[in-house]
């Protein structure tokens, strides 16, 4: 055991005790009022791609037919990262000050 962790026996109980007491201002209570889908939401913040690779491959011939070039060209792209926020955590929001000094969503 790691000092200071809690097993999931006492997470557990703490979260059932919780659930049960329905404690004023908890946010274990309103994630659960939320519901399960709220708890586990997931959000795509961005969406990525994959890593690819292309090829072009390009082919020229003369007036008679005969092959002058025979050429490939090739672009790998590299893969990018895709942003998953999973949770009820709400985003920050910036506020900005405006010339009257009052400040604004």
């Amino acid at each position: 055991m790691i000092p200071g962790v809690k097993t999931f026996d006492e997470l557990f109980a703490e979260l059932s005790a919780k659930a049960t007491e329905r404690p004023a201002g908890s946010g274990t209570v309103a994630a659960l009022d939320a519901g399960v889908h709220d708890i586990g939401k997931k959000v795509v913040e961005e969406a990525g791609q994959p890593s690819r690779s292309v090829s072009v491959r390009r082919l020229v011939y003369d007036a008679k037919g005969k092959l002058l070039f025979d050429t490939t060209w090739y672009s790998n792209y590299v893969a990018e990262a895709k942003v998953v926020r999973v949770g009820t955590k709400a985003q920050p929001v910036e506020s900005t000050t405006t010339k009257a000094g009052q400040a604004s969503p």
